[in-house]
């Protein structure tokens, strides 16, 4: 459970709750609504992970959540920069192999590396990408998961090229890739087209708002399936391309109308 008013939480949580095979549900800071409430007694979890802090989910939420279940905790940090690495650390101790950098200052990137990451057990892990350093804390968090192969989501101005340097740094790491494109989307793509060779299942979602991504992340990288980033009316060509080459039967569209419009139901291909 993560709030659905901001979106670095749920980012991290998506990959999180793939590899768990839970789904992610969308509260407001300060109270479950309904919809959520019976979904979670339909599912009656033996254990609800809050992620984020008391600003994000308040103790009131998390007190009632609690009457929800047998086990509750919450993962959190001072910053969605430790509660993203608190989040990788607790739901991958075991180890990963690959692990997902995305910038934590905007969401685009990192939504469709959620997916991605989730599919095949991956962290996503945010940092400040503005930033020319990176934080210790971070690269002792892939040195601790033996994390040997970097992928970062976006280009040079979400994640600075003085991040990806030392990133090869990093003690074991052996390989650092950048997946990157001249916009959101092309980032959506190229991040998809790296990950998946074959699909029978797609989703798609706005690239300019986040909150019907974020659970959808969470399916799609269950389901091994790519979600794709679009704009509101229409598909890029390269993605309709992707959606043949991978072989997919079905196309989940995330959101209502005012997020994407019907034409892409029709495969309205953007011009």
């Amino acid at each position: 459970v993560a709030t659905g008013s901001n979106y670095p939480d749920a980012l991290t949580a998506a990959p999180a709750a793939a590899k768990a095979g839970a789904p992610l549900l969308l509260v407001p800071a300060n109270s479950i609504p309904d919809s959520v409430r019976t979904e979670i007694q339909r599912l009656r979890p033996a254990e609800i992970i809050v992620v984020g802090g008391p600003a994000s989910v308040t103790p009131a939420v998390f007190d009632a959540l609690a009457q929800l279940t047998t086990t509750i905790s919450r993962d959190s940090g001072s910053d969605r920069y430790e509660a993203s690495r608190n989040v990788a650390l607790h739901a991958f101790s075991a180890g990963a192999g690959v692990a997902y950098i995305a910038t934590g200052e905007t969401f685009p990137d990192a939504l469709s590396a959620s997916a991605a990451a989730g599919s095949i057990g991956a962290p996503v892990i945010l940092i400040n990408g503005l930033l020319t350093t990176l934080d210790s804390a971070t690269m002792d968090l892939i040195s601790q998961l033996g994390v040997t192969d970097i992928r970062i989501a976006g280009g040079p101005a979400s994640v600075r090229p003085e991040l990806e340097a030392q990133m090869s740094t990093i003690a074991g790491v052996t390989s650092v890739r950048r997946l990157s494109g001249p916009d959101r989307f092309y980032v959506s793509g190229n991040t998809n087209r790296d990950a998946f060779a074959s699909s029978s299942r797609v989703y798609l979602a706005s690239g300019w708002n986040y909150p019907d991504a974020l659970s959808g992340a969470a399916v799609a990288g269950a389901q091994h399936a790519p979600l794709y980033v679009i704009p509101t009316d229409c598909i890029p060509s390269y993605v309709i391309q992707d959606i043949i080459s991978l072989g997919a039967t079905r196309m989940t569209v995330l959101g209502g109308p005012a997020s994407v419009s019907p034409g892409v139901l029709r495969f309205a291909q953007c011009r």
